[in-house]
């Protein structure tokens, strides 16, 4: 092998696998989180204060669907993770072989050469087929997730079929490094496609539940306002309508910012800055609408007690007050 075609072997070792590094943040960025936005949940506690008997009931059934299948969404993920792990490691145990015969080469002897190329030609070979196998199944589980692009499938084909192309081991050298070539310039692009894409829909199904949620709010005003007119006390209630509102507000503030931020990557070829403040983003904003939920039910469940006695219970008005101090204490 001459020695440009070796160079070429080691630096596609070093750039292909800072790619499945890539891939490993792209996953954290676009996974659903562990304990994301579930809006189906929100559907079903505010079924509870519908005035349709069978609303509780179907929401029972749909919530019993949706846990079935994020279990089998789980199943999949762990037994994708498991593979992705599995070659990942093989393909680090190959790299540190690949230096060792990589040494040997430039030591051997004219007579031994050949046989030392052909050693680099098999360990390079298995080497590309694990990180080619690693991303496969790091693009599956992101796959898994609510928010992976709608055509991830298409990356997902385009390394099947190099992996199809490197289970040959008779493959000649040529072939192997033009493949090289193909998988770094197409993930080169690729990556950055499914980075944009990834938190492009995150934002926009953050935004969709902040919607939902603005929606939550007015009813929750209307049936404050009937409350009062009841002569009932419902300072409690309006604090915590307030913090809800301007959480939204704050919400709808950071997704028009996302937006923005992921316009402007798209224009750029170096990005890391801009999706590390865009990832930092994302997980503020999950957290924050997850906390919101806490909130519309606890205000939901006051509305109720309210509505049949003379003052929330201490536990619902301690739940508002944790909530609404614990922003203030930030």
């Amino acid at each position: 092998m001459k020695k440009g075609m070796l160079l070429s072997l080691l630096l596609l070792g070093v750039l292909f696998f800072s790619v499945i590094a890539l891939a490993d943040s792209m996953g954290n960025a676009s996974a659903e989180p562990k304990n994301g936005p579930k809006p189906t949940l929100i559907n079903a506690e505010n079924s509870e204060v519908m005035p349709n008997g069978n609303a509780s009931v179907n929401a029972k059934k749909i919530l019993a669907q949706v846990k079935e299948r994020n279990e089998e969404r789980k199943e999949q993920v762990l037994m994708y993770r498991g593979r992705y792990t599995i070659a990942k490691q093989k393909a680090n145990l190959g790299i540190a072989d690949f230096n060792a015969i990589k040494e040997r080469l430039r030591n051997a002897n004219a007579s031994d050469k050949n046989k030392v190329r052909e050693e680099v030609r098999v360990k390079s070979r298995e080497i590309l087929l694990n990180q080619v196998d690693a991303v496969i199944n790091k693009l599956r589980v992101i796959a898994q997730s609510e928010n992976a692009p709608d055509d991830i499938n298409s990356s997902i084909d385009f390394f099947e079929g190099k992996k199809l192309l490197l289970e040959n081991g008779e493959i000649p050298k040529k072939e192997l490094i033009d493949c090289s070539k193909e998988i770094a310039q197409f993930w080169n692009k690729e990556r950055h496609r499914l980075q944009i894409k990834t938190a492009s829909k995150l934002n926009e199904g953050i935004n969709g539940l902040v919607n939902k949620s603005e929606a939550f709010s007015k009813r929750i005003e209307a049936m404050i306002l009937t409350l009062q007119e009841n002569g009932k006390d419902t300072s409690e209630l309006e604090l915590g309508l307030a913090k809800l509102n301007m959480d939204l507000n704050s919400l709808a503030d950071s997704y028009a910012e996302l937006r923005l931020k992921l316009a402007e990557a798209e224009t750029r070829e170096d990005s890391r800055e801009i999706f590390q403040e865009a990832n930092s983003l994302l997980r503020k904003m999950n957290k924050q609408i997850l906390e919101d939920f806490k909130l519309i039910k606890a205000l939901f469940k006051g509305t109720r007690e309210l509505g049949s006695a003379e003052s929330i219970s201490e536990e619902t008005a301690t739940e508002l007050e944790e909530i609404v101090e614990g922003e203030i204490n930030e």
